[in-house]
């Protein structure tokens, strides 16, 4: 019996997501700006949206990659977008994922669960690195 190779990836929204399923819809368009953090308040100015800084977070090491079990045994492949604040040390805030859409509910759980735990190169503002809100698409494929 072959066992599928499982492959869990975290990519940015604005690159190019490529699904091997023609039936899996799409994630949706990023949102800009403060509709892409819903917690961003007008005089929040420690936490900055990813468009506002260069370079934007970038993702070190992900957290534990585990593929939901009902999905992996039916073969079924899907995403979750999800929006998060990486703070000055390339931490991701816990309390600030928030799920924007998914293809199906099983995989939530763990998107979170994978990006609670992942680090990255916290995004920079003149050079100094700043907290920032980011939107990304978590994505699991079986080959």
């Amino acid at each position: 019996m072959r066992l599928p190779c499982i492959v869990c990836s975290l990519v940015l929204i604005g690159s190019a997501v490529a699904c091997s399923r023609a039936s899996l819809p799409r994630p949706p368009q990023p949102l800009r700006g403060a509709a892409q953090c819903p917690f961003l308040l007008p005089d929040s100015a420690q936490i900055y949206p990813e468009p506002q800084v260069d370079p934007p977070p970038q993702l070190i090491a992900p957290g534990p990659q585990r593929y939901p079990r009902e999905m992996r045994d039916q073969f079924i492949e899907g995403w979750v977008v999800v929006h998060f604040v990486v703070d000055t040390t390339g931490a991701v805030l816990r309390a600030s994922i928030g799920v924007d859409s998914a293809s199906r509910p099983d995989f939530v759980e763990s998107a979170i669960d994978m990006l609670a735990s992942a680090r990255f190169r916290p995004g920079q503002l003149d050079g100094r690195p700043v907290t920032v809100c980011v939107q990304q698409t978590i994505n699991w494929h079986i080959h």
